[in-house]
């Protein structure tokens, strides 16, 4: 199996994420490319399989915040706290 981290990307701006309960898996692969090039990730998360608690618990680990419900599983998270205006819409409604 071949990590996200093991490809040494030099540039990454979104990750899309969609494993069928892998996601810890990839976040933990990911780990140093998530720290180094800050990507938004878009994340599948199915709470009704507690996907949605240990992939959020992974991601508030590594940095990241989520920032967007696309759907009742899919979510985006942002890197860091940034200011609530100063960052570019993506996809969906925005949390309080």
């Amino acid at each position: 199996m071949t990590t996200l981290d093991s490809c040494a990307l030099p540039r990454l701006d979104l990750l899309k994420i969609d494993v069928e309960g892998s996601q810890v898996s990839v976040l933990r692969g990911a780990a140093e490319t998530l720290r180094r090039l800050k990507p938004v990730v878009w994340v599948e998360l199915r709470p009704q399989l507690s996907e949605l608690s240990e992939g959020d618990a992974a991601l508030t680990a590594l940095g990241y915040r989520k920032d967007r419900v696309l759907s009742q599983t899919d979510f985006i998270y942002r890197p860091g706290l940034t200011l609530r205006g100063c960052e570019p819409p993506i996809f969906g409604v925005s949390l309080p």
